[in-house]
């Protein structure tokens, strides 16, 4: 439930989606950068495509955001990438991270940050979930991962797998 009681103070968006962001070598690439001071909501598919940039967003959220429905990713040949960096609260249905070339992280958290996939997260990144300083990352059925990848928690971060007992994992890799 948002905080904001007014409705000016909260965004919706309806889709379908699709962001592409390209060939900037030397810039940060922020394909849905939610950065005001409410609360958000997105409805329908949501396509994010984002390559040859330093660094790579595809969902930046500071306030909290509901994706409605399935948000699939594709990064290549980025320095950095990151799919979700949320620094409050994001609710998402469904995720489909694919990740290649550089440093790449599925979702990262840091704070008291809290990412809750209802249904399911399917990734290739290096690090399939980050969490930082009593950040929470619950990825309630499936997560599957389809390549080595890390979990990484750190300085009191949870992160919970299939914590409905409802899904299927899929995890090659390493915790730490």
């Amino acid at each position: 439930e948002s905080k904001y009681k007014n409705p000016a103070e909260q965004i919706s968006v309806s889709g379908p989606i699709r962001i592409s962001i390209q060939d900037a070598p030397n810039a940060r690439g922020c394909a849905l950068a939610l950065l005001s001071n409410r609360d958000y909501s997105i409805a329908g598919k949501t396509d994010i495509s984002v390559s040859k940039t330093k660094t790579a967003y595809g969902l930046y959220a500071l306030h909290r955001v509901n994706v409605l429905d399935e948000l699939t990713m594709d990064f290549r040949d980025n320095t950095e990438a990151i799919g979700i960096r949320a620094a409050s609260e994001a609710d998402v249905k469904a995720a489909n991270i694919q990740m290649s070339g550089g440093i790449t992280q599925a979702v990262y958290l840091k704070n008291a940050a809290k990412v809750t996939v209802t249904d399911s997260l399917t990734t290739n990144a290096s690090q399939a979930l980050v969490g930082i300083d009593n950040s929470v990352a619950d990825i309630q059925k499936d997560f599957v991962t389809l390549s080595q990848s890390e979990i990484s928690a750190e300085n009191d971060a949870r992160i919970y797998i299939n914590s409905t007992k409802k899904g299927l994992v899929q995890f090659s890799g390493n915790t730490r």
